[in-house]
């Protein structure tokens, strides 16, 4: 079986299993944390990947670290996927989660890229322009890179608005060359 049935059978039952406990909002709040603690936590990556650590090494360390900061549930998933030796999975299973938890609540994905970073106040209203375009919930993140000199360029989930300078140069180039 490859990674992704893996993951997405493991995410579906999550899902499942949190949306009829009705705590589906606190699960993917878990799975946020611990997303975010996989990335910043070294030790953890190592814990994930090693096959030199014992599965029940592993679902020790895992309660050790995160049974008191997250749901039951979530905790009894990472035992199970651990103790299936799928504990290799937890990120792209998270990741399904998620995908899942936004497509049930209407919510898309929103990435806006400036050549500065954006004050809380501009990013609320580009937010609430996103919002009303698209009417649904968005979920915003934001990223610089300076090669687009000014403007910006925004995405929601596979279209993409170039209003960047960069761009913009690049089209009268173009139309000089062409000319």
């Amino acid at each position: 079986m490859n990674e992704s049935k893996i993951s997405v059978r493991y995410a579906k039952a999550l899902f499942e299993a949190a949306l009829s406990a009705d705590n589906l909002d606190i699960v993917r709040a878990d799975i946020l944390m611990i997303n975010e603690q996989i990335k910043e936590v070294e030790e953890l990556k190592i814990l994930i990947e090693s096959p030199v650590i014992s599965t029940s090494e592993k679902r020790k360390a895992f309660k050790a670290v995160f049974s008191e900061k997250i749901q039951k549930l979530t905790m009894d998933f990472i035992d199970l996927m651990t103790n299936n030796k799928r504990e290799f999975y937890l990120e792209s299973a998270f990741r399904y989660f998620n995908e899942l938890y936004k497509k049930s609540k209407a919510i898309k994905s929103a990435e806006i890229t400036t050549a500065v970073t954006l004050d809380t106040v501009s990013r609320q209203k580009i937010e609430t322009i996103i919002r009303s375009i698209f009417k649904v919930d968005i979920e915003l993140s934001t990223k610089v890179n300076e090669d687009i000199i000014g403007g910006l360029v925004i995405r929601v989930d596979d279209q993409q608005y170039d209003l960047s300078v960069a761009s913009k140069l690049r089209e009268i180039e173009n139309s000089l060359l062409n000319a």
